[in-house]
């Protein structure tokens, strides 16, 4: 791992840990018995999305600077994966009425927000896995490995995700007063580093055509 990685892993990791933990449990009361799970889940989400996004958003700089950038965009991505799998394993294990009751209908089954919520979560997981397999096979080249590597599967999958985000959080987006501490909710900020990483991937691409 490059210095630039670790450096850039570990800045996004504090922020989003000082964050959460500002939000829930400073200014909304959270229990700290809650943060190993609870609050680590969010965290880890809330990372490794970001670290997935610069992964994609870094793309340009990489091609300028050389193979050192490429290294750097390439574990940004690997640990972002990876913090995304850890989240999806604690979600698991949280997933329930209790805990997350905007996913359930009266009855105990998942409404219409959970089932596309986690549909989403579930193909956004799925591309993340596939591209990882392409990207630690790099001696393979066939057409399918080529698309899987490609800049359109790379913003599907975290088109996908911000999806999977979105649906989970939009409907405290326009109350402003109910934010705690006046913090905008982790699914709004997520979404909203996703829309600058593209703007930022995109800007790139047309400054080298």
């Amino acid at each position: 791992m490059t210095k630039t990685a670790s450096r850039i892993i570990a800045i996004v990791i504090i922020f989003c840990s000082v964050y959460a933990i500002l939000r829930y449990n400073i200014f909304k009361g959270v229990e700290w018995t809650h943060f190993p799970l609870f609050i680590m889940n969010k965290i880890l989400a809330f990372a490794g999305f970001v670290l997935l996004v610069l992964s994609m958003g870094l793309e340009p700089i990489y091609r300028k600077q050389g193979m050192q950038w490429f290294i750097t965009r390439k574990f940004l991505g690997r640990t972002g994966m990876v913090l995304i799998v850890i989240h999806a394993i604690m979600s698991f294990l949280l997933f329930r009425p209790e805990v997350y009751s905007k996913f359930f209908a009266m009855d105990g089954t998942l409404n219409a927000i959970g089932e596309w919520s986690m549909l989403f979560g579930a193909l956004g997981i799925t591309a993340y896995l596939i591209m990882h397999n392409s990207f630690s096979e790099m001696d393979q080249e066939n057409g399918f490995q080529r698309f899987v590597r490609s800049p359109v599967f790379g913003i599907s999958a975290l088109s996908i995700s911000c999806l999977h985000v979105a649906i989970m959080g939009f409907e405290g987006w326009l109350t402003p007063r109910e934010w705690h501490g006046g913090m905008p909710s982790i699914t709004m900020v997520s979404t909203f580093v996703f829309l600058l990483g593209i703007i930022f991937f995109l800007a790139g691409q047309a400054k080298s055509k």
